[in-house]
């Protein structure tokens, strides 16, 4: 059975994944990423330190002075295989970003929504894609009614800034890929953004 310690670092994210799954349901998607933030606050901040106001017991702080030293062939080997993993998800990612740039070329534009672009292709969209000049990609053959709809739901995507939302996802799933708990939060976060 582990120490009480190593599991305290889950704890934050599964509670932030019970709060989703229970409560999910009633909350507006704009809401929901809110359940995810001590999860994020914890992963930029993973110090412990020492309060009377902490919520873990004394004893389930790792103290960096009882830590045993890493063998230095399993701390390399380790360094080594994140790192791939990581240049590997980064690749991947840098792919996807150059075809979506290419979809954008071949795309036609129709019309502009608040200064962003709006443009169709014929086997690409609906979406939202773009940081700093967003652009709304929109399948060919959508009639007036369609357009309506689909546009007023792209257009909710940019007002929550789900481009920004889902590139910080990213690049934290790039860089601390060895985290399963995160990609389970990664398809919660994805599903509550359809």
């Amino acid at each position: 059975r582990p120490p009480r310690s190593t599991l305290f670092p889950y704890t934050t994210l599964f509670r932030s994944l019970l709060a989703d799954l229970a409560l999910g349901a009633k909350v507006r998607p704009a809401w929901r990423m809110l359940f995810y933030a001590p999860v994020a606050l914890r992963l930029i901040i993973p110090l412990h330190w020492q309060s009377p106001l902490a919520l873990a017991p004394q004893e389930w702080v790792i103290q960096a002075s009882a830590l045993p030293p890493a063998p230095p062939t399993w701390a390399w080997l380790a360094l080594a295989l994140w790192s791939a993993g990581s240049l590997l998800l980064g690749i991947r990612r840098a792919v996807a970003w150059t075809r979506m740039h290419a979809l954008i070329a071949q795309a036609r534009p129709l019309r502009t929504l608040n200064r962003v672009p709006v443009m169709e292709h014929p086997s690409a969209g609906p979406l939202v894609t773009g940081l700093w000049r967003p652009v709304i990609l929109l399948p060919s053959g959508l009639d007036r009614a369609q357009m309506d709809v689909v546009l007023a739901h792209e257009s909710m995507h940019l007002r929550r800034r789900d481009p920004w939302l889902a590139e910080l996802l990213s690049l934290t799933l790039i860089l601390l890929w060895p985290l399963a708990p995160l990609w389970a939060v990664s398809r919660q976060i994805g599903r509550a953004h359809v």
